[in-house]
């Protein structure tokens, strides 16, 4: 069952439709230009398990004009606010969460809570805290130690949350946001994917950690800014199937189905300490690749923005380039 609150637009009835045979959501266009009202989505850690040099482990800031939610908290999800935003900047941001969303149980998307939590503003108000129930049990066993300062949160489970529109609404209200719908998919127990509506149009998704997942492609299916997992490259088939992740080449198949004016990749193994091999052969302009997909690889400190899509995967391809050249002049020294 797809968890859903705020709205009667999201993906359950989309799924109602598709059951009762009248289709699936037409296809968003892929146009060059900007979509207006999109939030600002900046990406706090783009990489896996333990963080290496130049990815950190997961945590997907997402602000619009009149509210904000974290996807994801990875361990330095904080200590990375603070070298982007600056330590007032964090807290001012930290101050105007209205929900931290955790999609699973796994370490490297949820360490980060205790700090984000504890550097708060003590003017701070209580926070939304969605996700598994470990994500509550991590936190509840830190006791005194956590020392939460603001209001503190309060915990809602993914499908805890679909039945109590009251609490969507006392967290949201003046936001805009409609809905956040949680789709569960295919990785851990207790794995989820999300999808945001808002008011003014604008839907962006996020596959958390998942194998291909037919239940999120259909929910997300025409979102403006689609963020999906691509752990492996796709030689490492066998080794995606086993630890329930998806390689780049299907990950960019669930970008073809969703039909997104713009996918980002992220979640790349460490074994990949820059951009793998796969997706810098793509990025750096052979035809029918990225660029001409809408698509763009996702690295740390990184920023979307809705009146620049059209730039981001020249960017990629830039700075692609140019972790290539680094590479190349370490391996010298």
């Amino acid at each position: 069952a797809v968890a859903e609150v705020g709205g009667n637009r999201g993906a359950a009835a989309i799924l109602r439709d598709s059951i009762l045979g009248r289709g699936p959501a037409p296809k968003r266009p892929r146009v060059a230009g900007p979509i207006e009202g999109l939030p600002s989505v900046t990406f706090l850690g783009t990489g896996c398990a333990e963080p290496s040099k130049y990815r950190g482990s997961t945590g997907i800031l997402v602000e619009w004009a009149h509210g904000s939610v974290l996807l994801d908290c990875g361990e330095g999800a904080w200590g990375q606010m603070v070298r982007l935003f600056g330590e007032e900047g964090a807290r001012k941001r930290a101050s105007r969460l209205a929900c931290v969303w955790v999609s699973h149980k796994h370490a490297d998307h949820l360490l980060g809570l205790a700090s984000l939590l504890r550097n708060r503003p003590v003017e701070a108000p209580r926070v939304l805290l969605v996700g598994p129930h470990v994500a509550n049990r991590y936190l509840r066993s830190l006791g005194a130690a956590l020392g939460t300062r603001g209001g503190g949160y309060l915990f809602k489970h993914h499908t805890h949350l679909a039945r109590d529109a009251r609490t969507f609404s006392d967290f949201f209200r003046g936001t805009g946001l409609e809905s956040l719908t949680s789709v569960p998919v295919v990785h851990c127990k207790d794995a989820w994917a999300c999808v945001l509506r808002h008011r003014d149009g604008w839907k962006v998704s996020f596959s958390g950690d998942t194998r291909p997942c037919d239940e999120f492609v259909v929910a997300s299916r025409g979102s403006d800014l689609l963020i999906h997992e691509a752990t492996f490259e796709s030689k490492y088939s066998a080794h995606a199937h086993k630890k329930r992740h998806c390689t780049i080449s299907e990950a960019l198949r669930v970008s073809d189905e969703v039909g997104a004016g713009l996918t980002v990749l992220t979640h790349f193994s460490q074994r990949y300490p820059r951009v793998p091999d796969e997706l810098h052969e793509a990025v750096t302009g052979s035809p029918g690749g990225l660029e001409a997909r809408r698509v763009c690889v996702a690295f740390d400190g990184m920023k979307v923005e809705g009146n620049r899509l059209g730039e981001y995967t020249e960017m990629a391809r830039r700075v692609s380039e140019a972790l290539r050249e680094a590479e190349a002049e370490g391996n010298k020294e």
